[in-house]
């Protein structure tokens, strides 16, 4: 067996599923579905879009409407996890809920995390750690009043 042939089988980095967002460990750089089954259900229109993302500019937006929303059902499965509200306020809208680190040590966690600490990145270290308890759900307010009030939300006292 050639080096390069070997090369090919070796263990890759984790990465979500193109179907159904769930992480799984490829067998080799070109797997993208996490199952045969994945594979079937939607292989065939998105090797298309694949083809077409090098020539069409029409094909790149579709694709990257996809793996929008691949991300989007990500952060659903995480916000739902945290409860779907801001743990402060009660603010339910979506658009308006971020995580927030509890102990206030969300800067050290970036660093430590690398690429995986941010964006969508870290929606998936989320889910792949287990949902860690040293996380809530805040609504942008409340983090940003927290992150200027000593790390209390104003409206839980100290303002």
């Amino acid at each position: 067996m050639s080096s390069k042939h070997a090369s090919q089988h070796r263990p890759q980095p984790s990465r979500l599923c193109l179907t159904c967002g769930k992480e799984f460990i490829p067998y080799t750089k070109q797997h993208k579905f996490c199952s045969p089954k994945c594979h079937s259900k939607d292989y065939q229109p998105k090797y298309h879009k694949h083809q077409v993302q090098h020539t069409s500019p029409d094909g790149i937006i579709r694709l990257m409407a996809y793996d929008a929303h691949i991300r989007e059902r990500l952060r659903e499965e995480v916000f739902q996890h945290y409860g779907n509200k801001c743990v402060c306020c009660g603010e339910k809208n979506p658009l308006f809920l971020t995580l927030d680190h509890i102990n206030n040590d969300g800067g050290e966690q970036r660093r430590k995390l690398g690429s995986q600490g941010k964006g969508v990145g870290f929606y998936g270290w989320v889910r792949k750690v287990g949902y860690p308890e040293d996380l809530q759900l805040l609504c942008f307010n409340c983090n940003c009043g927290k992150g200027r009030n000593k790390g209390i939300c104003p409206h839980k006292g100290i303002g």
